[in-house]
């Protein structure tokens, strides 16, 4: 993805344009994608999988999160430098930027949907 600001009479607005295509290893669909800004990195959970993206779209590494159910969310503490994922499996992982498994946090009775840092 590039961006590209656009004055209009409401203000500046930020647009997100296609600059290339990524393909996963496998054939599973991407559900959700997210923007982080520190480090400018772009997050796709394919099933069970974190595919981290720089802003070239150029693959950084993969995260296989099985076993498991699929994931929910995935975040990133720019102050711990920890990758979080949540899945429906009510588990919720972190993991170290090389892709290591750290914790498991598993006290959630339901599907764990969302996460975030603070």
């Amino acid at each position: 993805l590039h961006s590209k600001s656009e004055r209009d009479a409401a203000g500046t607005q930020e647009f997100f344009y296609l600059k290339s295509e990524f393909r996963t290893p496998h054939t599973q669909w991407i559900t959700r994608v997210e923007l982080n800004q520190n480090p400018d990195r772009l997050f796709c959970i394919a099933q069970k999988e974190l595919i981290v993206l720089d802003m070239d779209g150029a693959h950084i590494y993969t995260l296989d999160t099985s076993p498991g159910l699929p994931l929910t969310d995935a975040c990133y503490s720019a102050t711990l430098k920890y990758y979080i994922t949540s899945s429906v499996d009510s588990v919720v992982k972190i993991w170290s930027t090389q892709g290591t498994h750290l914790e498991s946090l598993t006290s959630h009775s339901k599907a764990v949907t969302s996460v975030l840092t603070l």
